[in-house]
């Protein structure tokens, strides 16, 4: 049983430090919203902390999962932030998706304090969160990478070493450029052939029996079509 620490209880955030509790381990848990960070530890016997200052106190492993690059930064290494609790020794990974740069900056802040710093994002939306299928794309050490992979399992099995500092985050934000251009192309295509006069729901059909198939599509598609964006 390992002493973890999760910031961040979103979408993502939340099932992941779930799945982690559910897995056995001690876990403590922090969010802006600090009922959902009460009802997390009261449901699953966790740890709530009221500042994450306290989860870096606590956890000898320590996961973020918060929205952007400023909010990483405040979490991780602003007042009473996660660096002013942390032990030497300890692991920070955050699954962030944030800027490279910002990352780098946050893993030499902690290597000061003798804290070592992965960057850890991951993709597989809610339901791989929910269902502890994520990929994670790890950059940093790859020795405290390998000590701390266990710590990833129960949230995803996928798991890739991408190389040092910043090297996840180039691999997600490449992944990410990929999406965004098949989401682009499947609507600019969905809305030519409804121009001109192809029901959509057919021709998603065909799109989803053809080369063109596609996961994000697949998932995708029935949120547009209900125009829940």
């Amino acid at each position: 049983m390992a002493k973890l620490g999760f910031l961040g209880l979103g979408l993502m955030g939340y099932p992941m430090a779930r799945n982690l509790l559910r897995a056995g381990h001690q876990v403590a848990v922090w969010s802006h919203t600090e009922a959902k960070a009460r009802k997390l530890a009261a449901d699953e016997k966790g740890v709530f902390c009221a500042a994450p200052r306290e989860v870096g106190a606590f956890a000898d492993c320590i996961f973020a999962c918060v929205g952007d690059s400023a909010m990483s930064e405040q979490v991780l290494t602003g007042p009473d932030g996660v660096i002013e609790g942390a032990k030497a020794g300890a692991v920070v990974a955050d699954a962030s998706t944030i800027g490279p740069s910002t990352s780098r900056r946050i893993g030499k802040k902690f290597a000061a304090k003798g804290v070592d710093f992965l960057d850890a994002p991951c993709t597989g939306s809610t339901p791989g969160a929910e269902g502890g299928t994520l990929t994670f794309m790890i950059g940093g050490s790859r020795d405290v990478f390998e000590r701390t992979r266990e710590n990833f399992l129960p949230m995803g099995k996928n798991l890739f070493y991408c190389g040092g500092p910043g090297m996840g985050l180039h691999a997600k934000l490449s992944q990410n450029l990929v999406l965004a251009n098949m989401m682009q192309g499947f609507i600019e295509g969905m809305v030519l052939a409804t121009k001109a006069g192809v029901d959509p729901e057919l021709m998603f059909q065909i799109l989803d029996n053809s080369a063109a198939k596609a996961g994000l599509i697949s998932f995708k598609a029935a949120f547009i079509f209900s125009r829940n964006f």
